[in-house]
């Protein structure tokens, strides 16, 4: 986590609602994208460069949501857990460290009464999760004409070694002749 925002993010459920969302989070995400594609402005085909790079922008900030959220849970097991930015770390007689947490986190108090106890501090890191999500890119419009003049190609080549067999119809053939401009 790189800033104060971020680290505020991160809201577990309590209690009973834990168990509940370790059981529902691959749906979440699923239903999360299936959101997204319903609330697309036409098939992915027909968007722009431009207009799928903002669609996948919004996968993107869902599936990280999404991902801090299931770390979260799974390195939480029902314990007390606050997202921290690591502020400082020094090394002189021991380590210590410097967190800064939201002032409005969940479990501020907990932490507050194990001042001068014992505690674990297990590092858990969505981001090792979410590694590659940035390369993901809307299809290049040129690109895709091009697969469609490759497919477009291949097509007609397959209908002409059918014609030259005597496989198409006769319909077929004379549209296919008009295609080429009235050639055999």
């Amino acid at each position: 986590m790189n800033d104060h925002t971020e680290a505020a993010t991160l809201q577990l459920p309590e209690g009973h609602a834990v168990e509940l969302a370790r059981e529902t989070l691959g749906r979440d995400l699923l239903e999360a994208l299936i959101m997204e594609i319903r609330l697309m402005p036409d098939v992915w085909e027909k968007l722009g460069q431009e207009a799928q790079d903002d669609v996948l922008d919004r996968l993107r900030n869902r599936v990280r949501d999404l991902t801090r959220q299931a770390v979260g849970l799974i390195v939480s097991s029902e314990r007390t857990v606050l997202a921290a930015t690591v502020e400082s770390v020094t090394f002189k007689d021991g380590i210590k460290a410097t967190l800064k947490i939201a002032k409005t986190a969940r479990g501020r108090h907990d932490l507050a009464d194990q001042k001068g106890a014992d505690v674990v501090v297990v590092i858990a890191d969505p981001g090792e999760y979410l590694q590659g999500m940035d390369a993901v890119r809307g299809e290049d419009e040129q690109l895709t004409l091009q697969g469609i003049d490759k497919a477009t190609g291949e097509i007609i080549a397959r209908v002409q070694a059918a014609d030259a067999q005597g496989g198409a119809d006769a319909q077929f053939d004379e549209r296919l002749r008009k295609a080429r401009g009235g050639e055999k």
